[in-house]
């Protein structure tokens, strides 16, 4: 028999966590964004964004520099919000130790996608010398996520027909932009410190490439698997 655990199940007693659903389900904003992010419309919607964006990625390397940026800008639009969804299946099929596995798992595998990526996508430009191929190779992969991402809404929606689970659905308020302000502080330090993490991240790794290359007489791709190694494991 097919078992989808209940809502209530899902017990948080710490402070801050009280705190933060507080402010979650105080502000309309927030509750209109999560509400589009993590059912099964803001998953199709995210994984249109990603594909579309992967492919103006594609034929941006036949258009200038800014038209790459802005392609690259609705992959990370897309990709990243995947994330919510992501998380919202998996408080809905497991809890306790089961959801942090199920988190720790999702993690690794993303982590070991993104190892693959960067290490695959060097070479298969060297094989081939047509960064337009190596684009186009790419979107073939998002466009088969995508396919995984539509099977598994399939599948919840069976289940959920089959146990007869129903979401909660809450009522939202009309948002503006004035929302803003009941973010609160505690929501901006942490976007404020994911931000500048993934900026002095990001930055060491290209650091660290140019450095192997230098120090060790690396080539670009073999500083490249080296920066892989470190620092996406």
């Amino acid at each position: 028999m097919i078992r989808r655990p209940p809502r209530s199940t899902h017990c948080i007693s710490s402070a801050a966590s009280d705190v933060y659903k507080r402010q979650v389900y105080t502000c309309p904003l927030r509750q209109t964004v999560i509400f589009l992010l993590t059912n099964r419309f803001g998953l199709i919607l995210c994984m249109g964004i990603l594909f579309f964006g992967q492919s103006l990625l594609a034929i941006s390397t036949l258009g200038p520099f800014w038209f790459a940026c802005i392609a690259r800008f609705f992959v990370g639009l897309g990709g990243k919000n995947i994330s919510l969804s992501r998380i919202t299946y998996s408080s809905d099929w497991f809890v306790g130790q089961e959801l942090a596995f199920a988190f720790a798992l999702a993690t690794g595998i993303s982590r070991l996608g993104s190892i693959s990526a960067m290490a695959l996508s060097p070479n298969l430009y060297k094989w081939t010398q047509s960064l337009s191929f190596t684009f186009w190779f790419a979107d073939i992969f998002v466009l088969l996520s995508c396919i995984c991402g539509l099977a598994a809404i399939l599948i919840d929606q069976h289940v959920v027909n089959k146990t007869k689970y129903v979401r909660s659905q809450k009522s939202f308020k009309e948002i503006s932009l004035s929302d803003i302000k009941d973010l609160g502080i505690g929501y901006w330090l942490i976007m404020i410190t994911i931000g500048t993490w993934y900026l002095s991240f990001n930055c060491f790794v290209y650091i660290s490439n140019k450095y192997a290359q230098d120090r060790f007489g690396l080539s670009l791709i073999e500083a490249g698997y080296l920066a892989v190694l470190l620092c996406e494991s």
